[in-house]
């Protein structure tokens, strides 16, 4: 079973090893289910036990991990994903997708594959897809106004306008 991102730690947050993190799951409310998160360290893959955590606004999320009680050490894991089993993810309601399912797919604009989605980004009020095309990177927003629709099992994202084509 692979496992797949829910969160990532921002920075460390007070003295007592706690963490600031942006939570990925809209809404945020499930992020608060879990005992526990893996993360990628350079021994390995670890898992740590979440000792407590608590909502602070909108995505963002105080965590303490449990044998973790100094800044210095919280601050080593700045910038690390937390990582959950995928069947461990909430359900999603139809026409909702999981970042990991659209990374990689190939990007259709007016009949021809121009590239493949290498990240999903959230610079404003919608996700946005980095698209690489071989020779470039494109950006198209994930808004009706672009996408016309997208075929997982195909494994392509269907777009109507590309803003850095339509200048």
């Amino acid at each position: 079973m692979s496992k797949q991102p829910v969160a990532r730690i921002l920075r460390e947050f007070g003295l007592g090893g706690e963490v600031k993190v942006r939570i990925y799951l809209t809404p945020p409310e499930p992020f608060f289910n879990y005992t526990s998160f893996f993360i990628e360290t350079p021994v390995g893959m670890q898992e740590y036990e979440v000792e407590y955590s608590h909502h602070r606004y909108g995505n963002i999320a105080i965590v303490k991990f449990r044998g973790i009680d100094e800044k210095e050490v919280a601050a080593l894991l700045r910038g690390k994903e937390l990582l959950v089993e995928e069947s461990m993810l909430p359900p999603k309601e139809e026409g909702e997708y999981y970042v990991y399912e659209l990374e990689g797919l190939d990007v259709v604009y007016g009949g021809e594959v121009i590239g493949k989605v290498r990240a999903v980004i959230q610079p404003g009020p919608y996700p946005v897809f980095r698209v690489s095309t071989g020779e470039d990177e494109v950006y198209v927003p994930f808004h009706d106004e672009f996408v016309e629709r997208i075929d997982l099992e195909e494994g392509r994202i269907y777009v109507k306008r590309i803003p850095e084509y339509d200048m």
